[in-house]
């Protein structure tokens, strides 16, 4: 189990990991919020805690942007 840091209506996303013991490949998790399932598979999709909370949008911004300043750098033979 791992309490993440997101939160909605003052209650955190919660998931939780289920591992077979005879056979690790098959275990499976879920991401619960309060009484709801938000996704359950053999790896859940973290992204969709934001897209239940509503920051999906804030969320691929941020990363849009730190990658655009990842692309801007300059070639590690270039000195000026």
């Amino acid at each position: 189990m791992s309490i993440e840091t997101e939160v909605k209506d003052s209650m955190a996303y919660i998931i939780w990991h289920f591992y077979c013991l005879w056979d690790p490949e098959h275990g499976f998790e879920v991401i619960t919020h309060k009484d709801r399932v938000i996704d359950i598979g053999q790896q859940v999709d973290g992204f969709k805690i934001y897209e239940d909370n509503g920051t999906a949008d804030e969320v691929t911004k941020r990363y849009e942007e730190r990658w655009n300043k990842v692309k801007k750098k300059k070639k590690w033979w270039r000195f000026y």
